[in-house]
């Protein structure tokens, strides 16, 4: 059984003071103006100071928002809470702009192939995964996400909104080749896969409008298309997919309320804010967090870094920061509405990065039980993910796509305060699980 974790400007005051007296004539006194030459002196003094404080403090903010985001090396990752960290901060900095990517529709894709696969292919990918028993494992998170059904009774806030969790795989495979018996059997039980034949070399534009018809539907819309005809290369021999949907409301939902956003060049502007309450608290060394329910046992986790400016989500050490869930408090949150999507694509060089090299090495790549008569080697990975949120709900999706080709109670609380109005992180995590559906960087929010 799969184990369960629960995670559950500087303001100046100026006093005046006019001083009336009688003086004796044998007693010296300096005139008015020169009192108000000292005056205004003193004053223009303070003024420039504060100035160049202000300066000062402008210039150390401007410098700290243009910090350079550097990525780690991507050997030392340790596990999947590092590696799903990693594969954000290098989507980030593929375009610097908004991001979400989904490690587990990657995972599950790779666990596709890793399922047709010998020897040190299969080796690099399970150790990639963290498992080689992951196929089971898959088996039983598909019956676990099956058994979320649409959930019935759960409108009452928008009626835009329902609940639903659903992970769908599909397998193209060349139409003139012959998909090898244990193969179909092992996909369409644990990974229930849909498996269909596709013309790689004459109507290409035709399987690449039924590839994209079928990403569309599973993913209720949000993602359209996933591959282009630019894909589809010689020698092509299978395309594999997962797709991820999740939408949810929120079980208590947000106000609204008009707030600043500063983004990362400390621009500021006036954003139609969320306000609410969250049900977690989490903080470590690297950042504050709240956690606000959907249904199900799943939950956003808003990630506020302690340090202004650039950040790594990496270095915010998500398993550590998660372990320290806190329900003792009061949390109050705000943060910004989304809605934006990432195109992740040379997703294969994020993996070799790690080592994980032999699946794309034509010549060593051992994927031989899943075309009869052929051995196949990974040429791309691609990966499309979308998310909107609002104050009512939450609508995510992802599609990744893997080229083959051939070889040749109520107390009173302390209050916590997470604002999300300046760049941040965020998951969308199973907590039931231990699986991180989606991770995301916003640093800039428009209208």
């Amino acid at each position: 059984m799969i184990k369960k974790k629960w995670i559950s400007g500087i303001a100046l005051a100026c006093i005046g003071a006019m001083l009336a007296g009688c003086g004796s004539a044998s007693i010296p006194s300096e005139s008015t103006s020169d009192v108000v030459a000292e005056s205004n002196a003193e004053e223009k003094s303070s003024t420039e100071d504060s100035s160049e404080d202000q300066t000062e403090k402008e210039e150390a903010m401007a410098e700290n928002m243009a910090q350079e985001l550097v990525l780690a090396d991507p050997m030392s990752l340790k596990d999947s809470y590092q590696r799903a960290a990693y594969f954000a901060d290098w989507a980030y900095l593929q375009s610097k702009e908004n991001t979400i990517i989904s490690p587990l529709s990657l995972n599950v894709a790779l666990g596709l192939a890793a399922e047709g696969a010998s020897g040190e292919t299969a080796q690099q990918l399970y150790a990639y995964l963290g498992r080689e028993d992951y196929t089971d494992y898959v088996k039983e998170y598909m019956t676990f996400a099956e058994g979320l059904a649409v959930e019935k009774g759960e409108r009452q806030y928008a009626s835009e909104y329902s609940f639903h969790y659903e992970i769908a795989n599909s397998i193209w495979i060349n139409q003139m080749k012959q998909i090898q018996d244990a193969y179909r059997d092992s996909v369409t039980e644990s990974f229930r896969a849909e498996v269909s034949p596709a013309d790689f070399t004459g109507d290409i534009s035709g399987t690449v409008k039924k590839i994209n018809g079928w990403c569309d539907e599973k993913t209720h819309g949000m993602i359209p298309e996933i591959v282009t005809e630019q894909n589809i290369k010689p020698n092509m021999m299978a395309i594999l997919i997962n797709s991820l949907y999740f939408e949810s409301p929120w079980v208590e939902k947000w106000s609204l309320q008009d707030g600043e956003f500063t983004d990362l060049q400390g621009k500021q502007t006036t954003q139609e804010m969320l306000i609410g309450s969250g049900n977690v608290y989490y903080e470590n060394d690297k950042a504050t967090a709240f956690g606000k329910s959907y249904y199900n046992g799943f939950e956003f986790i808003g990630i506020l870094p302690k340090t202004e400016g650039e950040f790594s989500i990496l270095d915010l050490d998500l398993e550590d920061l998660l372990k320290s869930d806190d329900t003792s408090y009061e949390v109050k949150a705000r943060m910004p509405k989304l809605n934006f999507e990432t195109s992740a694509e040379r997703v294969e060089e994020l993996l070799q990065s790690q080592g994980i090299t032999v699946p794309f090495d034509q010549s060593a790549a051992c994927f031989d039980k899943i075309v009869k008569g052929e051995n196949l080697y990974v040429d791309s990975i691609l990966q499309k993910c979308k998310i909107e949120l609002d104050e009512n709900g939450t609508k995510a999706a992802a599609v990744t796509a893997m080229m083959m080709r051939a070889n040749s109670i109520a107390m009173e609380k302390k209050v916590k305060e997470v604002n999300l109005d300046r760049p941040f992180a965020f998951l969308i995590y199973d907590t039931v699980n231990d699986e991180i559906l989606f991770v995301g960087k916003v640093t800039s929010v428009s209208k």
